[in-house]
């Protein structure tokens, strides 16, 4: 049996976390923005959460090459996980509709995190609590890995709280709703 990789072991840390602190259930959409061709965070968070999850990424090779990975751990182990509740969809997320949407992930591969970020606040449902979780690697892996990160400080968005492992920091903000971030740009005019 060989030991668990320290990125797998972050990716299991950061589903528990996900699925413990922001209710994600049966009744939730999760969708991982760079869910790329090896998507383990997906597993771990349907797994763990139950949750509807969608994959998205713009790269249609690396979301094929997903899709037989899911399904080849599937038929390896079918009790793990609910393949019908994983959905990979090929979409850049800085177009995507987010209004099905309750937690959103921005993988640590993205570039444009601002764009998407642009996108989720025009279309997110603010009528109910919705997460946006961003990841950025720390440690060494800044050298293998650039952090493409966003400055949220003028978005209608709460930082909740940030876990960090020993490969990822993950940061959940809470969106602001519609009429609370109406009033705060009101005060700005």
């Amino acid at each position: 049996m060989r030991p668990a990789s320290a990125s797998n072991i972050a990716c299991f840390t950061d589903s528990r976390w996900l699925a413990g602190t922001y209710t994600a259930n049966p009744s939730s959409t999760v969708a991982m923005v760079g869910a790329g061709g090896m998507p383990l965070s997906l597993l771990f968070m349907q797994y763990f959460s139950n949750a509807r999850i969608l994959g998205l990424d713009k790269c249609e090779e690396s979301l094929n090459i997903g899709g037989q990975y899911i399904d080849y751990l599937m038929t390896k182990h079918p009790q793990n996980c609910r393949r019908d509740a994983i959905d990979l969809v090929c979409a850049d997320g800085a177009t995507f509709n987010y209004s099905e949407c309750d937690i959103i992930i921005l993988s640590i591969h993205i570039s444009n995190k601002v764009e998407i970020m642009e996108r989720i606040l025009e279309t997110a449902p603010r009528a109910r609590q919705v997460i946006v979780i961003e990841r950025q690697v720390r440690g060494l892996r800044q050298y293998f890995y650039r952090n493409h990160g966003f400055d949220p400080s003028g978005l209608p968005v709460h930082r909740i709280g940030t876990l960090c492992s020993s490969v990822l920091d993950s940061t959940a903000y809470r969106l602001e709703s519609r009429r609370r971030a109406q009033g705060a740009s009101d005060a700005f005019d």
